[in-house]
């Protein structure tokens, strides 16, 4: 063992960053040679004087941030939270940057809105067949051969006013949402 030793070394042997022991030389704790190197025994002194719970915080909170090489392995728990953590965000802010585009929808307005749909189609489609009823029983006096041809410019036509009047039911439902 030298007795000289550099920042990055003895924050690589002491589990901390190297932040930290350039915190410690600008508090004058620790002094950087010419040689731009610490004195070992100097450092060793300065480590036992150290709070050992606040270097345990920085150790952790290295760990935590990937830097030391026992966290590197991607089997580490702390890894798996750190991966896990980094995907829940970036899939948030996808969800969120899909909400803004209007790409996705929430689901209660999509409720809301079909629910309204389904009420400006039921009223039309009930009343069909009685409004058609007298008309389509008058058609049965026709001759056989103009009985089918008829009914389906009937049924054609009534069908064609209902699709008008889904369109007119629709605007206003959507008129009434942006009032």
């Amino acid at each position: 063992m030298t007795d000289r030793i550099s920042r990055k070394d003895l924050a690589e042997e002491w589990g901390v960053t190297t932040q930290r022991v350039d915190k410690l030389v600008s508090e004058g704790k620790l002094i950087v040679g010419d040689d731009k190197l610490l004195s070992r025994a100097q450092a060793d002194a300065v480590r036992r004087s150290l709070d050992p719970s606040l270097v345990e915080k920085e150790v952790i909170a290295k760990a935590v941030g990937g830097q030391t090489a026992s966290v590197q392995d991607p089997s580490h728990p702390l890894v798996k939270a750190r991966t896990m953590d980094a995907v829940f965000r970036a899939k948030s802010r996808e969800l969120q940057f899909q909400k803004a585009s209007g790409a996705v929808v929430a689901m209660a307005a999509v409720k809301t809105e079909a629910f309204e749909i389904g009420r400006a189609l039921q009223q039309p489609l009930l009343a069909f067949p009685a409004r058609l009823s007298a008309e389509l029983a008058t058609l049965a006096a026709l001759p056989a051969d103009q009985v089918e041809p008829a009914m389906r410019k009937v049924l054609q036509r009534e069908v064609k006013v209902l699709i008008s009047n889904l369109i007119v039911a629709l605007d206003q439902v959507q008129s009434m949402k942006t009032t």
